[in-house]
């Protein structure tokens, strides 16, 4: 989701299924230029992921996930 300069991850699909996003737990920021990077804490009701946006090429990875059992 863009909201003038502001970026949310609202969900995200992995090995074909679809996570919601429910809540934005933390958002950093590291490099500048070309090289910055967007790195947000994520959870759906079960889950926590980190994921990172690339606003130079508009692009998102998944960092890590984490799964409770």
């Amino acid at each position: 989701d863009f909201d003038g300069h502001k970026v949310r991850p609202i969900a995200f699909l992995l090995r074909g299924r679809r996570y919601n996003v429910k809540r934005v737990n933390l958002v950093s920021e590291s490099g500048t230029g070309p090289t910055r990077r967007y790195m947000f804490s994520v959870s759906d009701s079960a889950n926590s992921f980190t994921l990172e946006y690339n606003p130079f090429d508009l692009t998102w990875r998944l960092k890590e996930v984490y799964t409770d059992g």
